[in-house]
């Protein structure tokens, strides 16, 4: 059987229609993400930390959601938040949308950097001062742009995302000994030693002696094997004993660990852009080990930016 069209029927369907219509136009993808964020969290206040937000907001923001849709989403219990049947349909329905809107995005973005050359640096920390600039306008220049992306991590790091694909070249301390993975020193560095300036008397040459009953601030081996190495390797023909200290990541975190007078440390030159309040340097002899700061590669990789930069003789980076 067929049911007859009649101006009713139409008008009911106009009706549904334009309600369908006027909801869309309500509706937003942030109130998406936090309806799919507050029943994947269970509870209201889980949802809200999740993304960061009050409480309050996130409760108005579902209320408005429901009262856009035309109908209870959510059974808010003490225990959390449970779907109604209409909450589960609607919630299949958000995970798909912001699903096919992010692989929209990506889609865009892909098509982009198909159009643009592209590559990832990635680098340790004491390598960012005056270097990072010169690898970028080797690669995006006028007459040929490119689309550069920054990562800072670690060696240990940096290695592991060459190997994943996850950086195209990475400028780091130390040569490379994976099969897999290409290197070439790009430029010179030393170490130098950081005080505590109380330690320092301006009439008196420093006696490096009185860094053997001192703590040492250093990069973890773990993290940064090659310039850990060298350390203490510098040390050890400078002084012989080593008193190990506290150690850090970041270039700027030990040099604050050395003008709060935690011990010493060594570190990159390039890595010391401004000299923390209490803080002094001092030049070691010249019989140190020197430091060798690297561009790594992937040997099997396929972009063509990282061959144009390998094969630069001349990187122009100072």
């Amino acid at each position: 059987m067929y049911e007859v069209v009649t101006p009713e029927v139409i008008l009911k369907l106009m009706t549904s229609y334009t309600q369908a219509t006027q909801a869309l136009k309500q509706l937003t993808f942030k109130q998406l993400q936090q309806f799919v964020a507050v029943v994947d969290a269970g509870s209201v206040q889980a949802g809200a930390e999740a993304l960061h937000m009050a409480q309050p907001p996130l409760s108005r923001s579902l209320a408005k959601l429901e009262a856009v849709v035309g109908a209870t989403l959510l059974r808010r219990t003490h225990a959390g938040v449970s779907l109604t049947p209409q909450g589960e349909a609607f919630y299949d329905a958000a995970v798909n949308l912001l699903a096919t809107a992010g692989a929209a995005v990506a889609g865009v973005r892909r098509a982009n950097e198909k159009q643009t050359a592209s590559m990832t640096i990635g680098f340790v920390t004491p390598a960012s001062n005056g270097l990072l600039a010169d690898l970028v306008r080797q690669l995006d220049r006028p007459e040929r742009p490119a689309f550069v992306r920054l990562v800072e991590a670690t060696a240990r790091t940096l290695v592991g995302d060459l190997v994943e694909g996850k950086v195209d070249v990475a400028l780091a301390y130390g040569q490379q000994t994976l099969p897999s993975i290409r290197c070439r020193t790009v430029c010179a560095d030393e170490l130098v030693l950081a005080v505590p300036a109380t330690w320092v008397c301006d009439e008196k040459p420093f006696v490096f002696e009185r860094l053997a009953d001192e703590p040492l601030i250093c990069f973890p081996q773990a993290e940064s094997p090659q310039l850990y190495q060298t350390i203490q390797e510098t040390l050890n023909n400078l002084i012989g004993a080593i008193s190990h200290g506290q150690s850090a990541v970041q270039t700027s975190t030990i040099l604050g660990l050395v003008s709060d007078g935690m011990g010493y440390a060594l570190v990159p030159r390039r890595g010391v852009a401004v000299l923390a309040p209490g803080l002094r340097l001092i030049e070691l002899p010249t019989h140190h080990h020197p430091l060798e700061l690297c561009l790594w590669w992937h040997g099997a990789s396929e972009n063509p930016l990282v061959h144009e930069l390998v094969s630069v003789e001349d990187l122009s980076i100072s």
